[in-house]
């Protein structure tokens, strides 16, 4: 009787049904995409992945050396982690076998060739966003104030410039 007097006066003769769906199965380690956003399942849990998680991955510091499993508690881990992935301890000992062995001045100019070649790296990416934005006849400073410059080379002459300034530089790499 209740029921028939609740569907005359709320739902005026219409009945509402509600349904479910389900959804596929998904296992621990499965990466699947649901209304635009990306899942997994870790350890028994539905979490979803962000853009920024690799960056998160390569930027956390664990609290315990991942080699040794020691406690990363000195103000060097952190920067010999983010260099080395290892704790300042390990690549003192790993340092330490090289120079047994001999091979630490090989493995010193290799390591100072790499930082050489990633610094030239930059500075060529750092000469060409210049060069591209040679156009512009004003540059804001740390003030936020518009500064006008004057351009005494075009394009073309700056990026001859810079040509002839790289070949001599990776020259000088590629000798040490």
């Amino acid at each position: 009787m209740e029921s028939k007097l609740f569907n005359e006066i709320f739902l005026k003769g219409k009945r509402k049904q509600v349904s479910f769906t389900k959804t596929t199965e998904h296992k621990e380690g499965d990466v699947w995409k649901e209304k635009g956003k990306t899942w997994t399942i870790q350890n028994g849990i539905k979490i979803t992945i962000s853009v920024l998680d690799n960056i998160r991955k390569e930027t956390h510091i664990p609290h315990l050396c991942p080699q040794c499993n020691r406690p990363m508690n000195k103000k060097l881990d952190v920067k010999f982690y983010t260099l080395f992935k290892m704790c300042m301890d390990c690549k003192i000992e790993e340092d330490t076998e090289l120079i047994k062995k001999g091979k630490f001045d090989e493995y010193a100019k290799e390591y100072t060739k790499k930082n050489k070649l990633n610094w030239f790296e930059d500075l060529k990416a750092q000469l060409a966003d210049f060069i591209d934005n040679h156009d512009n006849q004003y540059l804001y400073n740390e003030f936020g104030e518009k500064e006008e410059w004057s351009k005494e080379m075009s394009k073309e002459e700056l990026k001859k410039i810079f040509d002839k300034q790289i070949i001599e530089i990776e020259k000088q790499i590629n000798k040490s």
